[in-house]
């Protein structure tokens, strides 16, 4: 089960705040036959605004997520994509800034015999906040998990793609993108 959480940040100027929580999750593919293919792309967009200053926002989150194979042949393949994408705030104040958080894609695991599989992709989010009062701030997390298949023949296999953190951004002065 995945959970995308976004938490924020209370700044110097009257309170902004942006709390966000989704959800996404998949688990598939059980094949006893001969070749199938399952491919999903799934997306999740939100776009939330409490402000007290003259800001605009843009918030957006999209997780393109993952094709895969299971076949009972002799050649058996899971390929998997996951893509996380943040471009956030544009102020009409002094401050501006725009941030982007990217990719990660994980393929993996040739198999030679007859297997069960299940597999999840997590990802999991980020928190930001843009003030148009002297401090800007922008905080990053992003998280993808995979653990996949599980086989009731000779092979077994867990495979787990792990974190990229990005954090940045502390700004003092008035900036431009």
């Amino acid at each position: 089960m995945t959970t995308v959480t976004r938490s924020s940040l209370i700044q110097p100027s009257p309170v902004q705040s942006i709390n966000t929580m989704a959800n996404l999750t998949r688990s598939s593919l059980i094949e006893p036959s001969t070749a199938q293919s399952v491919d999903t792309t799934t997306t999740m967009t939100q776009s939330s605004l409490v402000r007290s200053s003259p800001v605009q926002s843009v918030d957006t989150i999209t997780i393109v997520t993952r094709s895969s194979l299971i076949q009972p042949s002799p050649v058996q393949s899971i390929n998997t994509m996951a893509n996380l994408t943040r471009s956030s705030l544009i102020e009409p104040s002094p401050a501006q800034s725009v941030d982007t958080t990217t990719t990660m894609t994980q393929s993996s695991l040739v198999r030679s015999s007859p297997v069960q599989s299940v597999d999840t992709i997590t990802i999991v989010t980020r928190s930001s906040l843009i003030q148009p009062s002297p401090v800007q701030s922008i905080n990053t997390m992003a998280n993808l998990t995979r653990s996949s298949l599980i086989e009731p023949s000779p092979a077994q296999s867990v495979d787990t793609m792990t974190t990229m953190t990005q954090s940045s951004l502390v700004r003092s002065s008035p900036v431009s993108p």
